[in-house]
């Protein structure tokens, strides 16, 4: 198995991205940002992670056996992605343990789906967001003990957006 370095692009933005959406998560826990802050932050976000690779370039319509490259919406497409799975997350977490078992749930059939096309390091990205929120969770199920807030939620998401676009691309790749 030859996984990626730290130096490796997609890795070097999954972390600088992951540390940076952390920290606006962190801000509006503290200071309660207003969604005027914190949504074009986020759109920035989206727009420097798809600059550096992580884009829907192709639609996939299984049912009519097609696909669709998508040209220049990638861009857009992408980053309303990126933003609307972190609020996603975001929303789902006013109810005990709901956030962490979505996203337990979606990286777990996620790093199957990675480890059957043979993305081996994607797979265990995606088992390491399951096991250390498997860990969360079980201090987040009713009654909960312990709370994620804007940072978890915001980060959970962000990864979770940011590997499903990487175990699509190898999934697409090895067809």
């Amino acid at each position: 198995v030859e996984l990626p370095s730290i130096l490796d692009t997609k890795i070097l933005v999954l972390c600088l991205g992951s540390i940076s959406v952390w920290i606006l998560g962190f801000l509006d826990d503290i200071i309660n940002l207003k969604a005027r802050w914190k949504i074009p932050a986020q759109l920035a976000l989206g727009l420097m992670t798809a600059y550096y690779g992580f884009r829907i370039q192709v639609i996939d319509l299984p049912f009519l056996g097609m696909n669709t490259d998508i040209g220049y919406l990638s861009w857009p497409i992408t980053v309303l992605w990126i933003v609307g799975v972190m609020n996603a997350v975001n929303l789902i977490d006013g109810i005990d343990g709901l956030a962490g078992g979505i996203v337990i749930t979606s990286a777990g059939v996620l790093a199957l789906i990675t480890f059957f096309n043979g993305g081996i390091s994607e797979a265990l990205l995606l088992m390491t967001v399951l096991g250390s929120t498997l860990g969360f969770w079980f201090f987040n199920r009713p009654p909960a003990t312990i709370f994620m807030g804007d940072s978890g939620s915001y980060l959970l998401g962000y990864l979770l957006a940011i590997l499903s676009l990487w175990a699509t691309v190898n999934s697409r790749n090895s067809q």
